[in-house]
């Protein structure tokens, strides 16, 4: 269509040409002017133009109204900032047809500051526009294609500025590339270092990239990268060449990298595998072989497996010597049925055979075999020589039956458990100690093994399951030595000692644990009855001293009685006399005194021969020295002899039975009165301390001639003594009194003359008070 339109609204401004001035620097096809809104107020169209454009004047009609709904907003922005800015307006948009399409247009124009219009041109722009973006999609398929490839792609422009990747090739420079931001030649060859695949550095100028823009074709290019970044090294096939334009120049260099690390580590691995297999072949730890299963020919024997069958390499490679040859008679049934199951299945099951040597020695042997990696007919055969292998296992089983025969004749009960706490030998005794036969004892774990028995401590509580020595054995504990009692359902009750050791193995691991104990029950009760003999003993020894001290007991309890009669027979007298009063009361205040006395002698007489119970407490050891000198002064023999006590205050609260304790001062001080009843100085000291180890000693030391040598060695034997009438039992008893306590008794001679008794008895605990 072809229209004139006058760019006055009232009509009065003259037609426009296409040469007018103002329309300079446009390329005519459609003319047209605007106002400031964007309204078209004239339009020459002398080329036919399908753009349905308004008429001039046109009311109720939307600035930019042609343009594209999705492009007026745009085209209204640049339209703005050219009016302001003063701008040429250049710009591409789609515009309405006649035919109520779209087309692209070029608009270019400039605005009139004076008269307040615009003036430009449209240019018809649709084909262009539509072979470019064909052309975009045909280069978006082909990309979308090399991103698809395993390859890496890489295209680079004649002038090394510009090219394009694909996917995998940013893969393998990922940490190069990043997202795919095109890098210049430079940069990207600062990136990696490239060497020939047998280590020799690529020069910069020869790398292959640069060889193809140089006009060179690569083929299978194996090269070896090492990213500088990471370290990583990448072994790659190169192939590429240059891509000529319609001039017959280069326009672009076309490399594909393929990466064949996986392919070169897995050539390597095995590379290396064979040469550890060759290695073991010829190292001869084991005898080995290659045969084929298919002919049973030997491909190949190393020195080890010739030394065992007593062959040569020579006579072997001379067809000679045959190393299948030795096998023993009875045992070529065994090596054709490992022939058939490598035949069959591509594998042998390991079997044992004897060899019989060309010297006549006969060889046990143990024989394995593996098919080969690369070639399935053929095997690895290695022969082990066990013969002293066998012989030592032999052994140990022998060891081993005569260990759990031994095990089963021991009075002491022993047990191995499992680390999972199961019974995995158990001899005859733990059997008789668990009333439970040996068979029905293997495999139980220990929580059943308990519930047959109670176990005791030493004040008879039961120990819970967890702290019994089984169980505490499963922790790692090492118990022992303890002691236990065990109460059956039946009452029964055993006493045990017991000890046990958890067994680690090579990595530390508990492997068993064993448990010792033996049955003391019978010692137990023999200790019991000893105590009780040795009780009766001591009180008879008690009773017989009171049958020598009776005469003197007699003559002592004597005199305080005269004293009540006589004091009894003054009181009567004075009660006749008026008047005295207080003087009958002072008379019968000595007569209480003396009964008194009396008594007093007879109650300590009676505690020392009373037989009970022994009661060990914390006690004062002066009181008791006091009071067992007090004793033996009844005695007339002690008569007359001086007695010093040196008692040592912070040495004196000691653990003890008090009776049992003064029966041995008190045999200790007639002891030492007897010994120096000839004597004319008849002193006696008695002394306490604390010695080093804060024990407590009492020193009972006398005047006397001092002991014998033929008897010093022997004093607490019994029946050894230096009295005339003596019986030798005093000594002995003191000795068995005193260690009973925890203490001990021994005999000194004294630098002064005579003899000292030292006995040590021990501190109480604090928890003893």
């Amino acid at each position: 269509m072809t229209t004139t339109r006058d760019p006055s609204d009232a009509g009065g401004r003259a037609a426009l040409s296409p040469l007018d001035p103002r329309f300079a620097g446009t390329y005519p096809a459609v003319f047209i002017t605007a106002d400031r809104e964007g309204r078209v107020t004239f339009a020459e169209d002398s080329h036919g133009s399908p753009l349905d454009l308004p008429p001039p004047g046109a009311t109720g009609m939307e600035p930019f109204d042609p343009v594209h709904p999705a492009d007026r907003e745009t085209i209204r922005e640049v339209a703005i900032a050219a009016v302001r800015d003063g701008t040429f307006f250049d710009g591409e948009m789609r515009m309405r047809t006649v035919d109520g399409g779209y087309r692209w247009t070029r608009v270019r124009g400039r605005f009139d500051v004076a008269d307040q219009h615009w003036y430009g041109s449209l240019e018809d722009v649709h084909d262009r526009r539509t072979a470019q973006a064909l052309a975009h999609a045909s280069d978006a398929q082909l990309r979308a294609l090399l991103d698809n490839m395993n390859e890496g792609v890489i295209a680079i422009a004649a002038d090394g500025k510009q090219g394009f990747f694909n996917r995998a090739y940013a893969q393998l420079y990922a940490e190069q590339l990043g997202e795919r931001d095109w890098a210049n030649l430079d940069e990207l060859f600062t990136s990696f270092d490239v060497e020939f695949s047998d280590g020799t550095p690529i020069p910069s100028a020869d790398r292959p990239i640069l060889r193809i823009l140089r006009g060179e074709t690569i083929r299978d290019l194996h090269i070896v990268a090492r990213l500088k970044k990471s370290g990583q090294i990448h072994h790659f096939i190169y192939n590429g060449q240059p891509i000529l334009g319609a001039d017959g120049k280069i326009e672009f260099a076309m490399l594909s990298v393929r990466d064949v690390t996986d392919r070169y580590a897995t050539q390597a691995a095995l590379e290396a595998s064979e040469a550890r297999f060759r290695g073991v072949f010829e190292s001869g730890v084991v005898g080995m072989c290659i045969i084929d299963v298919d002919t049973q020919e030997t491909l190949a024997i190393n020195d080890r497996l010739l030394e065992i069958t007593g062959g040569t390499r020579a006579a072997f490679e001379s067809g000679a010597w045959d190393w299948v040859s030795v096998t023993h008679p009875d045992h070529l049934e065994r090596d054709r049925i490992a022939a058939e199951q490598a035949r069959a299945t591509g594998k042998a099951e390991p079997f044992e055979k004897t060899y019989v040597l060309p010297d006549g020695r006969r060889m046990e042997v143990r024989v394995t075999s593996a098919q080969m990696p690369r070639s399935p007919r053929q095997f690895v055969v290695c022969v082990e020589d066990i013969t002293d292998l066998k012989r030592t296992n032999q052994q140990l089983r022998e060891s081993e039956a005569e260990l759990q025969a031994i095990l089963r004749s021991l009075e002491e009960g022993v047990a191995a458990v499992s680390p999972e706490g199961r019974v995995l030998f158990a001899n005859d005794a733990y059997a008789r100690m668990t009333a439970a036969p040996e068979a029905e004892l293997l495999g139980l774990t220990i929580g059943e093994i308990h519930s047959r028995f109670d176990v005791l401590d030493e004040g008879g509580e039961p120990i819970p399951m967890a702290a019994r020595p089984l169980s505490r054995l499963l922790r790692g504990e090492r118990i022992g030595p303890g002691e236990a009692r065990a109460r059956f359902p039946d009452g029964r009750e055993a006493y045990t000692v017991y000890s046990g050791e958890p067994v680690f193995d090579a990595a530390g691991k508990l492997a068993m644990s064993i448990l010792v104990f033996r049955d003391v029950t019978r010692r137990k009760e023999a200790e019991a009855e000893l105590t009780r003999t040795q009780q009766e003993l001591i009180h008879v020894s008690r009773v017989s001293a009171m049958g020598t001290m009776a005469g003197s007991l007699a003559h002592e309890l004597n005199q305080p009685l005269a004293a009540v009669a006589n004091y009894a027979a003054a009181a009567q007298m004075m009660l006749s006399v008026d008047g005295s009063d207080d003087e009958v009361a002072a008379v019968l205040d000595r007569v209480s005194d003396e009964a008194v006395r009396a008594g007093q002698i007879v109650n300590r007489l009676r505690r020392f021969i009373t037989k009970g119970e022994v009661d060990r407490r914390p006690e004062s050891l002066a009181a008791i020295v006091r009071e067992a000198v007090g004793i033996a002064h009844s005695d007339a023999l002690t008569q007359g002899a001086q007695v010093k006590l040196k008692l040592d205050p912070d040495a004196d609260i000691v653990l003890v039975d008090r009776i049992q304790l003064q029966q041995v001062v008190f045999n200790l001080v007639r002891n030492a009165v007897e010994a120096m009843h000839a004597n004319g100085e008849r002193e006696l000291t008695i002394a306490s301390r604390a010695t080093e180890d804060d024990d407590i000693e009492l020193l009972v030391a006398d005047r006397g001639p001092g002991l014998p040598p033929a008897v010093a060695d022997r004093l607490f034997e019994p029946f050894i003594t230096t009295k005339e009438s003596g019986m030798g039992i005093g000594l002995p008893i003191c000795r068995s009194i005193v260690r009973a306590h925890g203490g001990d008794i021994r005999a000194e001679p004294r630098p002064t003359g005579g003899t000292v008794f030292i006995v040590t008895l021990p501190r109480p605990d604090p928890e003893d008070w």
